[in-house]
């Protein structure tokens, strides 16, 4: 059997969270996923060319490059964009 490892002691040097900061976290709070140009397109129901014309005029999310030959956009800044659009159509 294997010894298990003692976890650091913090001290007094630890900071308290207030408890109105606390609240239940999910796992996407820590990951912001990278969603292809595919879903995107799928998600708005919109073509893969009306997506770059709305990226090229500035009007939509900056893709990041994840290699050469893939980009995708973050799921979080697609929610983001999403919300915003929601917002302007309420007026």
């Amino acid at each position: 059997m294997g010894s298990q490892q003692e976890l650091p002691d913090l001290g007094t040097n630890s900071i308290p969270i207030p408890i109105e900061d606390q609240r239940e976290c999910h796992p996407d709070d820590f990951l912001d996923r990278i969603v292809s140009f595919q879903h995107v397109c799928s998600t708005l129901d919109i073509s893969r060319t009306t997506l770059w014309r709305l990226i090229k005029s500035g009007d939509f999310v900056t893709p990041i490059q994840i290699s050469p030959g893939r980009r995708g956009i973050s799921q979080k800044e697609l929610r983001g964009w999403i919300d915003a659009r929601k917002s302007e159509a309420k007026g």
